[in-house]
């Protein structure tokens, strides 16, 4: 020891390489790893390649979203590569073939079918149940931003990226064989530089149609639509009250229920629908009314083709959104309310979800 000492020369070289490794490596480490935060919805953990993870779910869908920090080195796995500063998350079909950018803009490609998502950019996916082979549109903020098609088994998934950063609005909606529309499904997200926010375990209302405006009293009234394929479609009908009937849906997620019209008073009534299957329950279609009275009469199917026209000019256009605006989060009148109830969204004041139709319909 004594020998050290009067020799710096010694133990310098062996001394000051270990100190500049205890700060440069082992003491970041233990920080970062220390680094974390938790509450009742989310963990924030920085003691794993620097990876955030949030999630929150509810009754029907969950949301998640993950982000890569920057890195100074190249670093592979099998989900994902750090490259030149930037984190890439594969998803678990990606292959490895390996994903780079050039001078650090966003950019890269990989195979086996897989998505990439930079950090800088924002983005949201989708997916859920439809109807089979069903169109599925994607709204932001009232305007239509993209369209898939559910597969036969009715699961859909569609992705919007470079999205800005802030809250937004997103409606799903989705239409079946015979160009019914679902009720408008809205979720209210705050994007993040960086995030891809997934909304899971989405499941879109029945389609719902009557086959007669007025029925006589005492003849059936054939209640029918589509929804998930071997679903259980609870069917609701009220005037004071309302009563509730199941049937079943088929292969193809086609439902039919025929009402006895004879244990209902005359006058005017409403149907609307849900669905289950394997624990989840869907939002309730969209209300559609119906006369009990002394003749029958068709109903007219082309009738959803006239949502959002508040004037009854057979267009969408400004004039109908100015009623709209004038009405927009107020208390509405009989009047209003029996418009909105008939052709927007039902749900008894004008909002977002409202003009978002007007959008889906517009004519000019």
């Amino acid at each position: 020891m004594k020998s050290l000492l009067k020799k710096p020369s010694a133990w310098v070289p062996i001394v000051i390489p270990l100190i500049f490794f205890a700060y440069i490596i082992i003491i970041p480490f233990f920080a970062i790893a220390a680094t974390s935060a938790t509450s009742e919805h989310y963990l924030i953990d920085q003691g794993s390649m620097g990876f955030v993870e949030l999630q929150t779910d509810s009754d029907n869908y969950d949301v998640k979203a993950a982000i890569g920090l920057p890195a100074a080195t190249n670093s592979t796995s099998a989900n994902y590569e750090i490259k030149q500063g930037r984190v890439w998350a594969l998803t678990q079909e990606s292959s490895s073939e390996e994903i780079s950018t050039e001078n650090n803009n966003n950019g890269g490609g990989g195979g086996g079918g897989g998505s990439l998502t930079s950090p800088a950019e924002a983005g949201v996916s989708f997916n859920g149940r439809a109807y089979p082979l069903s169109t599925v549109r994607l709204l932001k903020d009232g305007q239509v931003v993209g369209t898939t098609i559910a597969g036969p088994d009715a699961l859909f998934s569609i992705t919007l990226s470079g999205i800005n950063v802030g809250s937004h609005v997103f409606v799903i909606v989705g239409l079946d064989k015979d160009d019914r529309m679902s009720q408008f499904q809205p979720f209210t997200i705050e994007v993040t530089s960086g995030f891809t926010t997934q909304v899971g375990g989405i499941f879109l209302s029945p389609t719902l149609a009557v086959d007669k405006k007025e029925v006589h009293k005492g003849d059936n009234l054939a209640i029918f639509g589509q929804t998930v394929p071997e679903s259980e479609v609870t069917i609701g009908v009220a005037s004071d009250n309302e009563t509730f009937h199941t049937v079943n849906a088929d292969n193809d997620g086609v439902f039919l229920y025929n009402l006895d019209t004879a244990l209902l008073v005359k006058g005017d009534h409403e149907t609307r629908a849900k669905s289950a299957k394997d624990n989840s329950i869907s939002d309730f279609s969209r209300t559609i009314g119906f006369v009990v009275g002394e003749k029958n009469i068709p109903y007219d199917q082309t009738e959803s083709l006239k949502q959002g026209d508040l004037n009854g000019d057979d267009r969408v256009n400004i004039i109908d959104f100015s009623i709209a605006g004038y009405w927009y989060k107020k208390t509405l009148n009989d009047t209003m309310r029996a418009y909105e109830a008939t052709y927007l969204n039902g749900d008894g004041i004008i909002n977002i979800i409202d003009l978002s139709i007007m959008a889906f319909y517009w004519t000019g």
